[in-house]
């Protein structure tokens, strides 16, 4: 692939070898003034990985750390939220003469940003760091390209670098790093990058799922957002690739209200024609699950829940689905909702004729008597 011309940067990258004990930003030349600064505190924690993990430098990863090098970088970024931690990566990602500086840099850019908040990520995407981001995704391929994908495409949208961002991403030669750029676009890109994922979604089918992927990153969504975006990805509800069909799914429990029950009446008509199948089948644990029970809000309200739970336990009687999908239909009950009211309901199940049936039902029976010490 074509290398940009980025020498200057080379002058940056010196700076970050040189010894030095400042935290901030390596002082600039009149070369490298309008590059992405070099923080010399953060290119002492990638030297740290270099030295206590192990380097897969294809792959761009850095794991099997010691002396807690990852658990300092973490606690760096998270507190102090530099403002050249992108810059700073994107530099050591392109120092070719370098291999693994160059892998560990790939590995923590990804794995460290959100770290950063989203004002901290915000203060990193200036333009000239964004101009070397890019640079460094188009050069790259393979997983090392799938890493640096989504900081990258977080930056530009950041940036408003929409252009330059898609000019990048549409002809780069690894699928999986354009799907990464796809399913972040909405992270800052919000509204402003739906009209291109409706266009790959549409012109691409490859990158439909990851384009509808996009949806449930959209945190925070205002009404107008919601609005715009949902009715959009159920469009794709339909779909006879269920690969789409489930990222379709997910965001209709995203975008909750009217479009749960359109997912629950798309579950019934696949289950009618003998269609519900993984991974769209699994999407329906999720509407009425909490990640913490009494805290956090489910997807869906009472009512539709009820209809999702009837729906779960028609899947796991109708012996037109396969036994796999029928059990963990029946699960899928426990996983939403653990009470005195399931486990009745397992106990109903646990000698099913059914082996997966009746196994999934001891499983939720086992977890509710000894975990949750119910008694029903």
């Amino acid at each position: 692939m074509k290398t940009r011309s980025l020498l200057i940067l080379s002058v940056a990258l010196a700076a970050c070898s040189k010894d030095g004990a400042g935290s901030g930003p390596a002082p600039s030349t009149s070369a490298s003034a309008a590059l992405p600064a070099v923080d010399t505190a953060l290119a002492d924690h990638v030297k740290a990985h270099v030295d206590k993990c192990t380097v897969n430098v294809e792959q761009g990863q850095a794991y099997s750390c010691k002396d807690g090098v990852v658990d300092a970088l973490s606690k760096h970024v998270r507190e102090r939220k530099p403002a050249a931690f992108a810059s700073t990566m994107i530099a050591l990602v392109r120092k070719k003469d370098d291999a693994k500086t160059s892998a560990v840099a790939v590995a923590l850019l990804a794995e460290q940003l959100d770290n950063l908040g989203d004002e901290g990520k915000r203060k990193n995407a200036t333009k000239e760091t964004v101009t070397a981001a890019l640079a460094a995704l188009e050069d790259e391929s393979g997983n090392r390209a799938t890493r640096l994908a989504g900081p990258v495409a977080q930056l530009a949208t950041i940036a408003a670098m929409f252009d330059p961002l898609y000019a990048v991403t549409d002809p780069h030669p690894t699928k999986e790093a354009r799907d990464n750029v796809y399913r972040h676009l909405l992270v800052f890109g919000r509204t402003k990058a739906l009209p291109k994922l409706k266009e790959v979604a549409e012109k691409k089918p490859a990158h439909a799922a990851a384009a509808l992927d996009a949806v449930p990153r959209m945190s925070n969504a205002t009404d107008d957002e919601r609005s715009a975006a949902c009715p959009w990805a159920e469009g794709y509800l339909k779909s006879a690739d269920l690969g789409v069909a489930a990222k379709a799914a997910e965001a209709m429990v995203y975008c909750k209200g009217k479009h749960i029950d359109a997912l629950v009446a798309e579950a019934e008509t696949r289950l009618e024609n003998k269609a519900f199948k993984n991974p769209f089948a699994m999407v329906l644990r999720e509407p009425c699950a909490q990640l913490v029970a009494g805290v956090t809000k489910r997807a869906a309200d009472d009512e539709q829940c009820e209809r999702v739970y009837a729906f779960l336990e028609k899947v796991a009687n109708d012996a037109g689905a396969d036994d796999a999908t029928r059990g963990a239909a029946l699960f899928n009950i426990y996983y939403q909702r653990r009470d005195e009211k399931t486990l009745k309901l397992m106990r109903k199940y646990e000698n099913h004729p059914n082996k997966e049936v009746s196994k999934r039902a001891k499983e939720a029976i086992t977890s509710l008597t000894t975990t949750y010490k119910l008694k029903g």
